[in-house]
């Protein structure tokens, strides 16, 4: 059985824009469109839920169509809208998201807008909920006092963090200590070190900088290379795993990832019996287009490990 996981983080309406390439400035291309739920946070919500997980998810949305579509949404997945706040001034974000057809390469553009706007008085009102979780996660996408009061709070009460430092951003040394798992990608691991992060053997001296920093677990995703696990007694390299269908769109598979991993962990899963969990998971994302729509199901996962 589930415990209960507490997800902080943004909603957006992800406005995905599909062509042959990404267009360079000046360049005008003819594509095919598609709009769906999209925020990190909002993503590994709905990849918790789908992956076996009892969650309930913090965010701010406006008053508007948009965040209308977004409480439907979370209704159909399962997961749990009571602390989401609707915000009567400002609208819902908005996020462009341009994909490139052959390669699943994307830029994104994020327009948070009520999302931007969440204070740590708010976090302060959820205090007991978070509390009473058993895992607690969240990104680097909401205002950062407000995420690092977030983090203070589940650590005081002993709540195991989970913090997808995503996108990359400066973070106080405080901040590493309150980690039990920190998972960056390659790219995010490289901006929060200094060091370049291209080889396993460079995630390995990158999860080593974070183990001193303070963090108990450190997981660095690498896409095609697989995963990257660190903490006082173990190392490993997971390497991706090899899916029937092709590669379409690597938007949000970070977001299956992370998800898919606190619903393992809640689950009562190991922690490299999780990972591979989360890896199954992300590997069956990026043969699906969309962001939360590509995520995978709990039997979907489990029929992949069944054959694997």
């Amino acid at each position: 059985m589930s415990k209960l996981i507490t997800i902080f983080g943004i909603y957006v309406v992800d406005m995905n824009f599909r062509s042959q390439k990404i267009p360079i400035p000046g360049e005008t291309l003819i594509g095919h469109f598609f709009s769906g739920p999209g925020g990190k946070g909002s993503n590994q919500a709905i990849a918790a839920s789908r992956a076996g997980g009892d969650v309930t998810f913090i965010a701010k949305i406006g008053a508007d169509l948009y965040g209308d579509e977004g409480l439907q949404c979370y209704q159909n997945e399962g997961v749990q809208t009571d602390l989401i706040i609707r915000d009567e001034k400002q609208s819902t974000g908005v996020a462009a998201v341009m994909l490139e057809e052959n390669t699943g390469r994307n830029a994104i553009v994020v327009c948070p807008a009520a999302a931007s706007t969440f204070t740590v008085d708010e976090i302060l009102q959820v205090e007991s909920h978070i509390q009473n979780s058993s895992f607690f996660m969240t990104q680097l996408e909401t205002p950062l006092d407000a995420t690092f009061k977030a983090l203070e709070i589940a650590s005081k009460h002993q709540v195991p963090v989970i913090l997808n430092p995503a996108p990359a951003r400066e973070l106080p040394d405080s901040i590493y200590p309150l980690c039990d798992y920190f998972t960056p990608n390659e790219v995010e691991a490289s901006s929060l070190t200094g060091n370049s992060v291209e080889t396993v053997d460079d995630a390995k001296k990158a999860a080593d900088i974070f183990l001193k920093r303070g963090v108990r677990n450190v997981i660095i995703t690498f896409g095609e290379q697989g995963v990257v696990v660190k903490n006082a007694t173990l190392f490993k390299h997971l390497p991706a795993l090899t899916m029937k269908d092709p590669v379409v769109d690597t938007t949000g598979a970070g977001d299956a990832f992370n998800g898919s991993f606190a619903a393992a962990l809640s689950r009562g899963m190991e922690l490299l019996e999780a990972i591979h969990y989360a890896n199954v998971a992300a590997g069956i994302s990026v043969t699906r287009y969309g962001t939360a729509p590509s995520t995978a199901y709990q039997h979907e996962i489990e029929q992949a490990l069944a054959s694997d």
